[in-house]
């Protein structure tokens, strides 16, 4: 099916971004920043594809990118 093929990793995306969320709460204030944030680590390439081999390294990226940066 096509749509589980576009979305194999997505149970992991989930799981990654239930573990960033909290970690924004504290950092990021404004509510909508925070969504922005989901967004564009839902969408960041590089991390849709540690996600299919290395969840540590999925996180650490993202942790790298939109909570330190």
């Amino acid at each position: 099916m096509r749509l589980e093929a576009d979305y194999a990793d997505l149970d992991m995306m989930i799981e990654l971004q239930e573990e960033i969320r909290p970690m924004l709460r504290e950092t990021e204030p404004v509510q909508a920043e925070r969504a922005r944030i989901l967004w564009e680590i839902l969408l960041d390439d590089e991390i849709r594809a540690a996600l299919a081999t290395d969840y540590g390294r999925a996180r650490a990226l993202a942790i790298e990118r939109y909570l330190h940066a």
